[in-house]
Order: C-alpha cells, then structure tokens, then sequence
C-alpha cells in the first residue's frame, strides 16, 4: 500500500487516540463498519473518500484539518479546546442537545438587547 494511504490510516489512529475512542466507538460515530476500519487498518483495504469524510466528520474536523497535521495552525483559546474536547466525546444525540442550548442562549441574549 502506498505511503498516502499509510499517512491516512496513521492520521485516523491518532486522531481516534487523541479522543481516547476505540475503534467501535469511531465506527459508530462515523456510521462505518467496524470491520471496514479493520481493514484499513490492517491495509486490506484503503478508505474511499466519502467514509474519509464521514470520519472527519465524527471528529469534529473537515478534511482539509485532517491532512493538515498542524491543527494547532486554528488558533482556539484554552477555554474552546476544552469545550472541543468535551464535545468530541459525547454521542450525536447529546451534541444535539448542546447546540440547541447555545442557539436558545443567543436568541435569549439577542431578545433581551
């Protein structure tokens, strides 16, 4: 297997390391089968761009982030990689919740100015 698809499937390990998630979890976040990730992995088989996507998507990245291995390059406060960090974390349904939470926040703020 080429040195590209090496790059890709080490960039997923580290990025799936980062967030302390096993492979299960990221395949459940990323709405891929654990097995394709297995093969990847193993280097039976190289991800087609569109699961690649769904894998950014799932960490909370875009695909321009994940082949940027500098993603300290977007400059975010203290305060905001650990709401990142935290947000990564949870499932879709409690993301959901979250947001919804910050857009009542921002209407309620624009309502009372």
């Amino acid at each position: 297997m080429d040195k590209n698809y090496e790059y890709i499937r080490n960039r997923i390990k580290k990025l799936r390391d980062e967030r302390g998630w096993s492979n299960a979890r990221l395949a459940r976040e990323a709405d891929i089968g654990i097995s394709t990730l297995s093969y990847w992995f193993r280097a039976k088989a190289k991800p087609e761009i569109a699961a690649l996507i769904r894998v950014c998507k799932a960490f909370g990245i875009t695909i321009g982030q994940f082949f940027n291995d500098d993603l300290n390059s977007i400059t975010l406060t203290d305060d905001q990689k650990e709401y990142l960090s935290g947000f990564n974390q949870i499932n879709q349904a409690e993301k959901a919740m979250v947001l919804n939470m910050i857009k009542t926040l921002i209407e309620n703020r624009q309502n009372s100015n």
